[in-house]
């Protein structure tokens, strides 16, 4: 009789401890996991340096509640693509992807469960076209541990610094301190219940989940951990993308090195120096400095009131070639029937906003007809306020880098 009540118990406990463990969504229990964790059930032993980053810089953008992701409660929805959701160090690797290619390879049976979790034949080629990334926030995920032969699911919030490999839509698909494959977090009919030691700085109400991009990702813009700058890495490799002509002609350095200048050139100092060195100071005035001077720089950069007229846009065109660029202008022609692309902000939008979506948020023309949109370029704010006009719904964000407010259309 006592052999059976404690065979009963025993069950009992097991079974507690493996619905823990395995995190029923239904029930609401979500795992803490700290970056720096294997959690249970590794499926790998660590494939991260020992040096790898687990802390971010001051200066990572901060998701603002906001967007909350339908039929998970408490959690904001997050596009992969969206600009420095994730950071990196181009210093040294954050994930070793040959490292845990070649245990799955000399471990079939979790190479087979890993393609199994997600649904993938040629694990190898699978692991190769992920991209190394740091997260830049907590974020709720379906986590697999390895257990007797099976996958063991459990639901998790992985730590903000957690080194995870992303998929072509930038959703998080390995966990890198053990190898575990992840999905996107299941449903719940129940509020969440958190489990595990909770790190400083952990708050329910800002924890994101990352939704698929809409389109394949070729380049992800990072933040690098180190110097807290935004940098570009090319999808699958994570190696920074190298300066091309669009990015070093369209990018902030260029329009403030030329800033100063045009000032001090239309200043009353340069034309006594000139009529004192030769007698015929029109002829200097007058022949070479204006052409040179006012084609180095584009008129906007250097005369603000300027409106700058660009080629014809699509409706995924932003504004982040003029950041840095405080009062300038720019238009925008959007061709009709165009696709909304995505805003963030009212009134002031963030600089990597569709443009033209912006313009149709801010009734100066319509998703139909298309039309031109006239900007305002303006720096980056603490917050943006998300709201619905005109058929288009923008998001909440924390802060960013730069700004725009749409001033003109037709």
């Amino acid at each position: 009789m006592f052999g059976l009540l404690a065979a009963v118990l025993i069950g009992v406990l097991v079974g507690g401890y493996l619905l823990f463990v395995r995190g029923d969504a239904d029930d609401g229990e979500v795992l803490l996991e700290a970056a720096a964790s294997e959690g249970p059930f590794p499926w790998t032993p660590p494939v991260v340096p020992p040096d790898a980053p687990t802390t971010l810089p001051e200066s990572m953008p901060t998701v603002a509640a906001g967007a909350p992701d339908p039929g998970r409660p408490g959690l904001i929805a997050v596009p992969g693509d969206r600009t420095g959701i994730y950071g990196g160090s181009l210093e040294l690797s954050v994930c070793d992807k040959l490292k845990l290619i070649g245990f799955l390879e000399q471990n079939p049976g979790q190479r087979a469960a890993f393609g199994e979790v997600l649904a993938v034949t040629d694990v190898r080629a699978y692991v190769e076209s992920l991209t190394p990334v740091i997260l830049g926030s907590d974020t709720r995920v379906t986590n697999h541990g390895y257990e007797n032969g099976r996958p063991t699911p459990l639901q998790s919030v992985l730590q903000a610094g957690t080194a995870v490999l992303v998929d072509d839509r930038g959703v998080p698909r390995v966990r890198c301190q053990c190898g575990n494959p992840l999905l996107p977090p299941q449903p719940t009919t129940a509020a969440p219940t958190y489990t595990g030691q909770r790190w400083p700085g952990f708050a329910p109400d800002k924890i994101i989940v990352v939704q698929p991009a809409p389109a394949p990702i070729t380049e992800f813009t990072i933040i690098n951990v180190v110097t807290g700058a935004p940098v570009v890495i090319n999808a699958g490799s994570g190696t920074p993308q190298q300066p091309t002509p669009s990015r070093t002609t369209v990018a902030p350095p260029p329009p403030r090195t030329t800033v100063a200048p045009p000032p001090q050139r239309t200043q009353p100092p340069p034309p006594p120096l000139r009529t004192t060195v030769a007698p015929p100071p029109p002829l200097r005035t007058t022949a070479a400095p204006p052409p040179p001077r006012t084609t180095v720089a584009p008129p906007p950069r250097t005369q603000p009131p300027t409106t700058q007229a660009l080629p014809p846009a699509d409706w995924s065109t932003t504004a982040e070639a003029f950041r840095g660029q405080d009062g300038g202008q720019a238009s925008f022609e959007c061709p009709p029937g165009g696709t909304f692309g995505t805003v963030w902000g009212s009134g002031t939008y963030t600089d990597d906003s569709s443009v033209c979506t912006a313009g149709v948020h801010a009734g100066v023309i319509s998703q139909q007809t298309g039309g031109v949109v006239v900007i305002v370029i303006s720096p980056g704010l603490s917050s943006y306020q998300g709201s619905t006009s005109n058929g288009v719904t923008s998001v909440g964000y924390g802060s960013w880098y730069g700004s725009f407010q749409v001033v003109g259309g037709s």
